[in-house]
């Protein structure tokens, strides 16, 4: 027996699967602005909210309703305001709630946005903007010399996110403690006459410019920080085990 295919404006006064219903609704919520019918037969659905029991019916029923108001909007705002308020009122599920407050703030905020992000009209040209090894290659180095820690995932250096009264500054000092150490000890080398002569001082310290020793001590407060926001991840982590 051969399946006969139905007009799509048939389709939600015949079917009664959940899942059926819900790819009927996709439809006329996809493609509403190529079929005539589309806010009228989604009104009936709207209308018989409190009788529906499906949740996938519903969230879909949002989503080709807000769809549709983006196309349709004189037929559609005020069907669009009686399904949220019934849909943000709704106790049954809490996906739907969730959904119906999401897109009633979203289009609150910013109709051109609620438009692109529900319609789906992002330019290709916005999303493909290039490739990662294009992008700047000094923020890409200093990522990765902090690549065990939350600057890959904010794409920043630790020094742009952690204030800086939270960085530790004994560890700072620790840290320029040690290389004094060094160019202590390169001194001492050049002075009995081996190792290097330009590494060494006369106060006993590396021989840097006034930049190079701010660069050294801003590195040196910016390795201090990942080590305390490793720290912390170490202590989140066996806290939570």
């Amino acid at each position: 027996q051969t399946a006969k295919l139905l007009p799509v404006p048939r389709l939600l006064r015949v079917v009664e699967e959940s899942e059926a219903k819900a790819a009927a609704l996709w439809m006329i919520g996809e493609y509403g602005e190529e079929i005539i019918e589309a806010p009228y037969m989604v009104e009936p659905v709207i209308d018989a909210y409190e009788d529906e029991s499906s949740p996938v019916v519903k969230l879909e029923l949002l989503t080709a309703a807000a769809k549709l108001f983006f196309k349709r909007p004189p037929e559609m705002h005020k069907m669009l305001g009686r399904l949220l308020a019934a849909a943000t009122n709704d106790t049954s599920s809490q996906d739907v709630h969730d959904r119906a407050l999401l897109y009633y703030r979203l289009m609150k905020q910013d109709l051109a946005k609620a438009s692109a992000v529900l319609t789906g009209n992002v330019s290709l040209r916005q999303v493909m903007n290039g490739f990662t090894e294009d992008r700047d290659v000094a923020l890409n180095d200093a990522l990765f010399r902090e690549f065990n820690s939350l600057s890959v995932v904010y794409r920043q250096t630790a020094k742009a996110f952690i204030a800086a009264d939270k960085r530790p500054r004994a560890d700072v000092a620790a840290a320029m403690a040690a290389d004094q150490d060094v160019g202590t000890m390169a001194a001492a080398t050049a002075a009995s006459g081996g190792g290097d002569p330009s590494l060494a001082t006369g106060g006993g310290g590396v021989n840097r410019t006034p930049e190079e020793e701010a660069a050294f001590v801003e590195q040196a407060e910016m390795d201090a920080a990942i080590a305390a926001s490793l720290a912390d991840q170490e202590a989140l982590s066996g806290g939570g085990g």
